[in-house]
């Protein structure tokens, strides 16, 4: 919420943000989140279409005083293809205006939240699903538009080397005028680009594992960590202590222990 009030209100008010430059500030954190509409308009983001007229004009602007504007970029696979996401991924990666956002995600139903109650009572949520699935890297739905299988390759690719879908050429050229605009004066900024461009070649790089992950919700291999426990221990303390906390049953409806959470319908 705070990122996309941040995008109305912040972006849009230019004084402010001359002000915020004037002040040293340096890197805004924004709630984009999309460039596709059609995703904000299935999950209400209200703020981020009421703001997608000026959205770019304001980027520019702030950019243009020596802001670096920074993002999360979310993908909702009930909705979108695989092609549709590989063709968001090189239009933001190869952008002449947007950086590169801080991370790429799936939507994923957070515990407790409107929408995990939603995909529960709609049946959308895969069985067994776990706790540490819900991460933002693993699929959590079962109606999506492509199937797991592709999903679970297309997901190892992006968060392993999403650097296929930009272009070196690009950034080069986007490096040297960005440079030549701003880094004389403040070379902090040539650094925040640098620092910008190789953030999500090193969240793959610390993501990697001996071990191929299929990202799939419920079927995904296990952190070490979950093996490392006492060899005396009781089967009781191990599942209570050491197993993965499931959210799902085997027919992808909320485990007991999650329904004395649920919210009562006014």
């Amino acid at each position: 919420m705070w990122g996309a009030l941040i995008t109305q209100d912040v972006l849009r008010n230019r004084e402010l943000i001359r002000l915020m430059a004037d002040s040293k500030c340096c890197d805004i954190f924004t709630g984009i989140e999309s460039i596709d509409l059609n995703f904000n308009r299935l999950h209400g983001k209200i703020q981020n279409i009421k703001g997608s007229t000026v959205l770019f004009d304001d980027i520019e602007y702030a950019q243009s005083i020596g802001m670096m504007i920074g993002y999360g970029y979310l993908f909702d696979p009930r909705i979108t293809s695989i092609e549709q996401m590989k063709a968001e991924l090189r239009q933001i990666l190869q952008s002449d205006l947007l950086h590169h956002p801080y991370f790429i995600s799936f939507v994923t139903p957070l515990v407790g939240t409107k929408l995990f109650w939603q995909a529960v009572d709609q049946g959308e949520l895969l069985p067994n699903l776990r706790l540490r699935d819900l991460d933002g890297r693993c699929i959590a739905f079962k109606n999506t538009v492509d199937d797991l299988v592709s999903l679970g390759e297309f997901a190892a690719t992006i968060f392993h080397t999403p650097q296929i879908y930009s272009s070196w050429k690009k950034t080069f050229i986007r490096f040297v005028d960005h440079a030549w605009k701003h880094g004389r004066k403040k070379p902090v900024l040539s650094y925040l680009f640098l620092h910008n461009r190789a953030r999500l070649r090193r969240l793959g790089r610390k993501h990697l594992t001996s071990m191929k992950r299929n990202y799939v919700g419920g079927r995904d291999i296990l952190d070490p960590q979950y093996a490392d426990y006492p060899a005396d221990i009781s089967p009781a303390d191990k599942q209570k202590y050491f197993d993965p906390v499931l959210v799902t049953d085997a027919e992808g409806r909320a485990t007991p222990w999650l329904e004395r959470y649920r919210p009562i319908a006014l």
